[in-house]
């Protein structure tokens, strides 16, 4: 025992004395086992197709169709260009960015906590965050120069530096340039963090009167952002692309998201699916228990003391079941659960917060260092969810604008670590109970991870993933025997049968053959999804294959598709099935040619 105790002393110590070092080296290894594992056929595609056309010197919007600024592809194409066209360089730069994230996330927690405590928000951020959506994807560099931004407004607000607010300034301008939604939450953020600093800063003042934030800082932070957009913006007016950018950025924005947003989200599943109640109880009862500590409510003999001990106990029972039931029915209902958890869980921490920030207002401590920096921290993370959390329960989109709310994990158990409780025996007890439930929330990530795959294939285990895909732009991704046979020769078939200079058209989500094949679409419009070409484009899309004379067609299975053309492009499918036959058939996916009779 002493031994044991000896070596966590040890690893504490080293901990304390080199936090970047493990935050870098700790990440890098936990995603050696997942950046080359999995072949999603749709996101992912997306993505590297819209580098593929930037590379070729396409102009988004006038070329090529997109919803999404521009940014994150620009940059993603540049290491392209640098390391060259490989699906395993979009892996490692994902690698890359989760390691400035986490990064980023340690010291932004600087600013509230202790080094000891502050690193647990980049290892929360380890286990729920790039493992999950191992392949670049826009939100991650919006979440990374969101992250710039605060932790330089943070700055100014400690030494009142022009350069700080500058430079947050033009990292809130590099975020609206990769995702428009998390760089307005962003400037928000600014913006209403700074006046309610200064407002609640203003003592005595009336309330109207306040100093809110001046001129000056306003000049500074706009001339950063146009900065760092105006060149861009010269770009798109230079190639007649500004106005096509207009408009499919904020015109028709609606018609190609999947929804309007919401402030809160509740899930149709939970209101006629009993096996989900047990994990959202649980969830729940973490709320209720934590709330009750924020308000220090508690009371020795009281009724609540004796309901917040029964919920406690209910929750031990729970979890102890759940770690020794590893592999049945309860695991996969806890799994199940923390994928609601996650719905919940901001508006919970959050919530946490301003109760926090309320209670110090009430003992009219100033408004400070640690305040401060909380309270810019919870605007940050409210807005951020609020503007990048679509209406889905997919936890993929609820991971994406998650990494600043571990900021709070991190706070809450330095919180309870601090506590001056004259009871030695009730602190060490919440310690346990904060100890249990960050010890299955990072085991049910890593869990999740590997039995889901990321959580692109739903009932795939890992161990599936143990073939090599062996062609160009696609090696050492680890794939299942079933995609190995049908992505190989799918492609070499597409290959043999085209030129290189000749269209093809792939009727899916699955613009991967576009990039793996080297061929290009005949239309603006790449992705045949209902979030992306709105249901009145088929008659364009009919057009251009008309006008390209295209050839081939690849169409997924409309039985294996969770978006069928069939259903909701009938005018297109069925000018395909008329001017077009079968060819050839690779698992899901078959290959049509033009009727040469046509």
């Amino acid at each position: 025992m002493a031994r044991i105790k000896k070596i966590l002393e040890g690893a504490a110590s080293f901990l304390q004395r080199y936090p970047v070092m493990v935050i870098i080296v700790g990440y890098i290894l936990l995603s050696s086992s997942f950046y080359n594992v999995g072949f999603p056929m749709d996101d992912e595609c997306f993505s590297i197709n819209v580098c593929r056309r930037i590379l070729q010197g396409d102009i988004p919007y006038k070329d090529f169709q997109l919803h999404v600024t521009p940014g994150s592809f620009y940059l993603q194409s540049l290491m392209f260009k640098i390391f060259g066209q490989e699906l395993i360089i979009n892996r490692i730069t994902t690698t890359i960015v989760g390691v400035f994230i986490a990064l980023l996330l340690y010291y932004l927690s600087l600013r509230i906590m202790p080094p000891a405590f502050a690193i647990f928000s980049s290892a929360v951020f380890g286990i729920w965050g790039t493992i999950h959506l191992n392949f670049l994807w826009y939100s991650w560099y919006a979440d990374l120069f969101a992250l710039l931004a605060v932790l330089f407004l943070l700055r100014y607000l400690a030494r009142k530096g022009a350069w700080d607010v500058f430079l947050c300034g033009i990292f809130i301008g590099c975020t609206l340039l990769c995702k428009q939604n998390i760089g307005l939450s962003a400037f928000l953020s600014v913006i209403v963090g700074l006046s309610l600093i200064r407002m609640l800063q203003g003592g005595k003042t009336p309330l109207l009167k306040r100093e809110v934030i001046s001129l000056r800082e306003l000049l500074l932070v706009g001339g950063g952002m146009v900065i760092a957009i105006l060149p861009f913006v010269v770009y798109l007016f230079w190639n007649s692309a500004l106005k096509s950018a207009f408009v499919w950025l904020v015109l028709k924005q609606q018609e190609v998201t999947a929804s309007p947003i919401r402030l809160l989200y509740l899930p149709y599943e939970f209101t006629h699916s009993w096996k989900y109640l047990l994990g959202i109880s649980a969830v729940l009862t973490c709320m209720f228990l934590f709330v009750s500590f924020a308000l220090r409510l508690k009371e020795e003999k009281s009724l609540w003391s004796k309901i917040e001990g029964a919920l406690a106990a209910l929750f031990i029972v729970y979890a102890v079941i759940y770690l020794v039931s590893a592999g049945n029915w309860l695991t996969k209902m806890f799994i199940s659960s923390v994928y609601y958890a996650f719905i919940y869980i901001p508006y919970f921490l959050v919530g946490f917060a301003v109760l926090y920030l309320w209670r110090l207002l009430r003992l009219k401590r100033p408004l400070a260092g640690e305040t401060s920096a909380l309270l810019l921290l919870v605007i940050f993370v409210v807005l951020q969810i609020y503007f990048g959390l679509l209406n889905s329960s997919d936890l993929i989109h609820q991971i994406l604008v998650y990494p600043p709310l571990w900021i709070f994990v991190s706070f809450l158990l330095f919180k309870m670590y601090s506590w001056e409780s004259r009871d030695p025996i009730k602190k060490k007890t919440w310690l346990y109970f904060i100890a249990v439930l960050l010890f299955l929330f990072i085991f049910s990530g890593v869990r999740i991870a590997y039995r889901k795959m990321a959580l692109w294939y739903y009932s795939t285990p890992i161990k599936v993933f143990n073939r090599s895909l062996d062609i160009p732009k696609a090696r050492m991704l680890k794939v299942s025997q079933t995609n190995k046979d049908t992505v190989e020769p799918l492609v070499a078939y597409i290959r043999a049968h085209t030129e290189k200079d000749e269209r093809i058209f792939v009727m899916s989500f699955d613009t991967i053959f576009y990039f793996l094949t080297d061929r290009k679409s005949p239309s603006y419009f790449d992705n045949v999804l209902l979030t992306y070409v709105p249901y009145y484009e088929q008659p364009t899309i009919i057009r251009d294959l008309r006008k390209n004379k295209v050839n081939y067609v690849i169409e997924r299975d409309q039985n294996s598709s969770a978006y069928p053309v069939k259903q909701f492009y009938p005018l297109l499918y069925q000018y395909v099935k008329a001017n077009y036959h079968q060819e050839a058939v690779f698992g899901n996916f078959i290959i049509l040619r033009r009727n040469t009779d046509r």
